[in-house]
């Protein structure tokens, strides 16, 4: 199952590329640490589509670092494991785990 052209729809879907994909400004309290490729789909909500089949748990933990570091509100973890798809909300100032 290819990850990349359920993600390639979903942008197209909410206004293609050129509306959707944008470089995400990441900071540690007033340190500029770089930016980030996200993929938004409305106003500080963002979506990633993975298929992932193990170490779901560590994924979880890294969007939730990315949220920290970022001024968005959530992302929406879509997740194609196998024949299953996994739908997660992960909110930011919600503690990774929880």
């Amino acid at each position: 199952m290819s990850n990349q052209l359920y993600s390639e729809a979903l942008v197209d879907f909410f206004g293609g590329e050129a509306h959707c994909v944008q470089r995400m400004e990441l900071r540690s309290g007033p340190l500029f640490l770089g930016t980030h490729r996200v993929q938004f789909h409305a106003d500080g909500l963002a979506f990633v589509v993975t298929s992932l089949s193990r170490d779901q748990t560590a994924y979880r933990k890294y969007l939730g670092v990315l949220l920290t570091h970022s001024k968005l509100k959530g992302i929406q973890w879509i997740n194609l494991n196998r024949s299953q798809v996994e739908i997660t909300t992960v909110e930011s100032g919600v503690m990774a785990g929880e």
